[in-house]
Formats: C-alpha cells, structure tokens, sequence
C-alpha cells in the first residue's frame, strides 16, 4: 500500500476489506538495522524481492525512486530510507483514498492493537459481516491478548533511536527521521478507529 493501492484497482467494488499494519518506525527500523535486511534484500533468494539494475548495482525495486542515495547510504540508512519512503507512501495514497475506499481500509496500529484487540475484531467483524470463531478466546488467550504493552524487546520508540544511533548517522538522517516520527504520530492520531 505504501507503493500502490491497486487492489481497490483491480477489485473494485468486490474488495471487502484491505489491512494495513503498522509498527512504530523508529522500531521498524532499528529492526531492519539491527537483523541486516536492507543488505539481504537483492542478495538471499528468499527474500521474494524484486531488484533491478541501477547503473550496474542491484538494488530492490522500492528504492528505484531514491536509487542514488540508497545506493551511498549506510546499513543504517538504507533502513531509515526504506522505512520512510514506505510510509510517505503510505500516507499519501490514505489521504488519497474515496470515503467508500477508506471504509474499506484498516490500518491496525500494533501498538494500539496489543492493547485493544476488540476495538480492531469488532470492527473487521463488522465490515465483513461476520462473527468471531468460537475458539476466538483461545487463540487470543495464547497470544497474551489484550496486554498492556509491548515487550521490552518489542518496543523501541524515537527517544530510543536517537540515544542509540544519533552519533552514526548525519543530521540530514536525523531531520528525516524527525520528521517521519512527527508525521506517523499525527497520521495514526487522525485514524477513525484509534478515537
């Protein structure tokens, strides 16, 4: 979604329902650093990525936009590139979409989700006309949900990025990084189901 929104292109009126599911940037990409995945991408042919060919390099298809800065950017960087071009998108096509086109787009905040599951299965019950299995307490109760946050391994917020990484990357990093948190807290504030 943060590339295109062509499923309501190609369903049209048939597309019941699109989830898109967010995790807090600065956590995304202090994972894709920390786990090495801009630098698998291209290379590990279970990647399932598409690359192309930039002036000799092979890069993922995402980055043809900004090849020339991914392709000098550090590990660091390349995540911090990824991540934002992502959800750049990402809010450009929601803020882009019909009013029937959002009705039929959730975007289920993890963060939010953890501690609220039924707010997010009420409402995709709803929208698909449906009800929830019978073993549905179960399988929440062996995913420990709701809980109140995210494991200290699971949750990693701007504060924590820039005390860990500050000194590694430029302030042109930092500003992007800025503003990609002050604008994924105002998009994620704006959405109908979080209120």
């Amino acid at each position: 979604f943060g590339y295109s929104n062509g499923l309501y292109h190609s369903f049209g009126d048939r597309l019941k329902l699109w989830l898109i599911v967010f995790r807090d940037p600065a956590y995304l990409i202090d994972s894709w650093h920390e786990k090495g995945w801009v630098n698998k991408i291209c290379k590990l042919e279970r990647s399932f990525q598409l690359c192309c060919d930039y002036n000799g390099r092979n890069i993922p298809w995402f980055a043809i936009k900004y090849a020339d800065e991914y392709i000098g950017a550090s590990r660091l960087e390349k995540a911090i590139l990824t991540i934002y071009y992502w959800y750049m998108g990402v809010f450009f096509n929601y803020n882009n979409l019909s009013e029937l086109q959002k009705d039929k787009t959730i975007i289920v905040v993890f963060e939010k989700y953890i501690k609220d599951p039924n707010k997010y299965i009420d409402t995709i019950c709803n929208i698909l006309n449906t009800e929830r299995s019978s073993d549905f307490d179960k399988i929440m109760q062996r995913l420990s949900l709701p809980r109140d946050s995210c494991s200290s391994s699971n949750s990693f917020s701007f504060k924590d990025f820039l005390e860990k990484y500050e000194k590694e990357i430029s302030n042109k990093y930092i500003k992007i990084i800025k503003k990609l948190d002050k604008d994924y807290k105002e998009f994620v504030n704006n959405l109908v189901i979080n209120d």
